[in-house]
């Protein structure tokens, strides 16, 4: 028995100690010192790295107050990017957007009508720049359109802020960005079910403010939306892209996720070794002690039965 307790105690304090490597993980996170970042070329961007992003779609809701829909059916959005050439810290991208699927598709407007059955692919295509040591995207004539939020330096703290630049004179159909900020909520989440596998992550919050016309009057809102970036890369992993410039560009708004966020679902960048999730390890920690423990608790039983079987001989013997 005392063995037995002996065991329990050990189990006890070996628990003990693992949550308290947790809470002081997390409390280390937590208290970060705020810091604000600075932008630079990435040491893995060149001539021919790309990436692709997918995710389920209900809608394109575009910058004019009308959008694309599918009755009868579902639809899928594809986002992609493509480095071109890069000279001079600017680097030159394509930029694709598609939105297909099979069914009833309308567009609802001032109007709503169908536009189409079956089968079909909607795409929009442009070239633009990207100025390497700002974020900021650019059109082929050099005017500055607003932030890009397609990679960021790599390894950002939690409480890092991010100041974006954005052009207030711009346009897009009946929306305007004023302001564009962004802070590290979390650095440690692992993004699951994207090329590669799971891959560790930091989290930006962005913060849009931004002004509509709607019946011929200027409103104001704020909107607030969620990319995950890889740790080792800085490459977006994840994104809402609601608001996002690269695709206002088109005209278009927001895509209507349904389910997961767009995640990555192609590249050719290296982003680094798999993670594996903290509540994967918690598992794996907890199968082996209760492995240890059946294991430990068979051999005390089995042990302790053949004393009693000798004790018993024993005990005969004499009689």
């Amino acid at each position: 028995m005392y063995v037995v307790n002996r065991f329990f105690s050990s189990f006890f304090l070996i628990f003990l100690v693992f949550n308290c490597i947790l809470a002081s993980s997390a409390m280390f996170t937590q208290f970060s010192a705020m810091e604000s970042v600075v932008f630079e070329s990435p040491l893995w961007l060149e001539e021919g790295k790309y990436a692709k992003y997918m995710c389920k779609s209900s809608s394109v809701e575009l910058t004019n107050f009308s959008s694309l829909g599918i009755d009868d059916g579902e639809a899928t959005a594809i986002f992609y990017w493509e480095c071109l050439s890069i000279e001079d810290n600017v680097a030159k991208l394509n930029v694709t957007f598609l939105w297909s699927g099979n069914g009833t598709f309308k567009l609802v407007g001032a109007y709503d009508h169908v536009i189409g059955t079956g089968f079909k692919v909607f795409k929009w295509s442009k070239h633009v720049y990207v100025d390497l040591r700002k974020n900021i995207l650019m059109s082929l004539n050099g005017t500055l359109i607003g932030p890009f939020l397609m990679w960021l330096p790599p390894r950002l703290e939690k409480g890092t802020t991010l100041e974006m630049y954005v052009n207030t004179d711009r346009w897009f159909e009946c929306y305007n960005i004023n302001d564009f900020n962004g802070e590290v909520v979390s650095d440690n989440r692992v993004v699951s079910k994207i090329v590669n596998g799971p891959q560790r992550s930091f989290v930006v919050e962005w913060e849009i403010n931004y002004k509509y016309i709607v019946a011929n009057r200027t409103k104001n809102s704020v909107y607030s939306s969620l990319y995950l970036y890889d740790w080792d890369t800085g490459v977006a992993l994840s994104c809402s892209m609601e608001l996002d410039p690269l695709l206002m560009i088109f005209g278009i708004r927001e895509i209507g996720i349904q389910g997961l966020l767009p995640r990555i679902s192609e590249t050719n960048i290296d982003l680094g070794p798999r993670s594996i999730p903290i509540v994967l390890w918690l598992e794996i920690f907890l199968a082996v002690l209760f492995t240890v423990f059946v294991a430990t608790f068979a051999v005390i039983y089995y042990r302790r039965r053949k004393i009693r079987r000798l004790m018993r001989k024993r005990l005969r013997k004499t009689t």
